[in-house]
């Protein structure tokens, strides 16, 4: 997961460590439990619980799910979505690392986000749940290649 290290070390200066999980699975909508557990790249949940050991966070406990994605943004921008946004996961981020750029999906409703929008690596976000804490896009990206 080199790729999403600053993406994750983003997450964790933004929500705190203790709140940010790194490829953990995550429990979703019931029609989707029998054949998909999801392990986004980074999970933020709104607080730490020591159940954790024993459970995965339920989807009223997630604030914010984060993708990396170079050769699978197809599949996460609209397989992954749909099953996130079916589960009511509040924010979604799909980081491109080819394209350099960020899609963030919010507002889930009937099995869609109602807000999709794509930011470009010098354009800032701040998750809803947190809007003070805004980021350029590129502080999430790896460093682009040398040419």
């Amino acid at each position: 997961m080199d790729r999403g290290l600053r993406a994750f070390l983003a997450a964790a200066k933004t929500f705190g460590g203790a709140t940010v999980r790194c490829q953990a699975p995550i429990e979703i909508a019931s029609e989707d439990q029998e054949r998909n557990e999801p392990e986004p790249d980074l999970v933020v949940v709104a607080e730490r619980k020591l159940d954790y050991a024993a459970r995965h966070p339920r989807r009223d406990e997630l604030l914010l799910l984060i993708e990396v994605a170079d050769t699978s943004v197809y599949f996460d921008r609209r397989v992954k979505s749909t099953t996130y946004a079916r589960a009511s996961v509040p924010e979604y981020w799909v980081l491109d690392v080819s394209a350099r750029a960020l899609y963030v999906h919010r507002h889930p409703s009937g099995g869609n986000y109602r807000q999709v929008i794509r930011l470009a690596e010098d354009e800032t976000v701040a998750p809803d749940s947190r809007p003070d804490a805004v980021v350029k896009v590129s502080e999430l990206l790896p460093p682009a290649p040398v040419a």
